[in-house]
């Protein structure tokens, strides 16, 4: 935040007790014209007037400088930023560390993101939060930063009901182990718009047509719809046989455990370039959460936006369920799907943070893998997106 300064006081020095000049003389303009022309004649060069030319008109204070030096200079103790670098943005430590931050995106490979799924990272000093306390419940840390990884334009689709199909007639199961490994792992990383998001859709949409009912109406729910020509997408018979019967529950380590192993035993085999990247998806370990969006009061109305689409075939209950849906994703205000308040002058938090962030560009890394993988096994050999996935807006 900038501020002007105060107005530049005046530094006369005191008069004298009895020389108050103030009336006491008052000459004419031509006495002094007289004066002037005098002191002038005798001053060699001249009198010679200061200039205020090149001086800056006004100043400008922004706060939050300290801690933009501190957090860049934690980045350099990091490895990240260059002095080739610094020299370019002479010396200003917030631009300095956003491109510092940018190079080491880059070199992450977040370039072979691009056209699949958007993600932004903001990194902010401020959330305009009144009272807000951290999870051990103490309030946030005067001069602590927000790291915060969004959703931008686009999500990411991708469908693999084909897919699914094929890994169940190479081994039965192995469609499953691949559907339970692939939806665990990024529904622990991020919101994923998937069957069961389409589930919950309908559901909500049978709970509002009985709120709308006539009480007065002897007709059941189902002769309602039947008057009205309402139809609800059958799901589970447009789902993959192989996916219907998964349950995580509380033994979803194990679960995923024996399904990772089974596909271990594939990742060699002919879908070997499906595989391998849900197996590196699985591997990564998540670090431990940030920030709980519902903690802190007054910033966003909802949680965050998918940042990936993922359905069985085209057309489908899921992509109709999410288009109907995206019609009123922009009513409110989302959260991001990542938030983390660190102290930009502790190189351990600062780590902490980029290690997360360098994990999750990790996990959408793969995505985008086997996205590429199926699309050039796709039966038409097309490695183009459908028209439509290009319409899908999740921001």
């Amino acid at each position: 935040m900038s501020r002007s300064t105060a107005g530049i006081p005046q530094h006369c020095p005191p008069s004298k007790e009895g020389t108050n000049i103030s009336g006491s003389f008052t000459p004419s303009p031509e006495e002094l014209a007289s004066l002037a022309s005098m002191t002038m004649a005798r001053v060699s060069p001249g009198l010679v007037m200061p200039t205020l030319s090149g001086i800056p008109t006004s100043y400008t204070h922004t706060q939050g400088d300290d801690a933009a030096l501190r957090f860049a200079r934690t980045l350099v103790e990091l490895g990240l930023g260059s002095i080739k670098l610094w020299e370019h943005h002479s010396g200003n430590p917030s631009v300095f560390s956003r491109d510092a931050i940018n190079e080491w995106l880059r070199d992450l490979g977040v370039s072979s993101m691009e056209g699949h799924v958007d993600l932004d990272l903001a990194i902010v000093d401020n959330l305009d939060v009144n009272g807000y306390m951290d999870q051990e419940g103490k309030p946030k840390k005067a001069g602590n930063f927000y790291a915060l990884l969004e959703t931008s334009d686009r999500c990411g689709f991708i469908k693999i009901g084909e897919q699914l199909d094929q890994l169940e007639k190479e081994q039965v199961g192995l469609g499953s182990a691949f559907y339970l490994a692939l939806s665990f792992t990024l529904n622990q990383w991020m919101e994923v718009y998937d069957v069961a998001n389409a589930t919950q859709y309908v559901e909500r949409w049978k709970e509002s047509i009985e709120q709308d009912m006539d009480t007065d109406t002897n007709q059941t729910f189902d002769e309602y719809c039947l008057a009205n020509e309402i139809t609800f997408p059958d799901i589970t018979t447009a789902s993959p046989a192989c996916t219907q019967n998964i349950h995580y529950g509380k033994s979803w380590k194990a679960n995923l455990a024996r399904a990772v192993a089974l596909l271990k035993k594939h990742r060699n085999g002919v879908y070997s370039a499906w595989i391998e990247p849900v197996i590196a998806m699985a591997s990564i370990r998540q670090p431990a959460s940030g920030v709980n969006y519902q903690d802190i009061d007054g910033v966003w109305d909802d949680g965050p936006l998918p940042n990936w689409l993922v359905a069985f075939y085209e057309h489908d209950p899921i992509t109709q369920a999410f288009d109907e849906e995206g019609q009123n994703m922009y009513e409110t205000s989302h959260s991001p799907v990542w938030l983390e308040s660190f102290d930009p002058s502790s190189v351990s938090e600062v780590r902490r943070v980029l290690i997360y962030v360098q994990r999750f560009v990790e996990i959408n890394r793969n995505m985008v893998t086997l996205l590429k993988a199926i699309e050039r096994g796709s039966t038409n050999g097309s490695t183009n997106r459908p028209e439509y996935v290009d319409e899908l807006r999740a921001a």
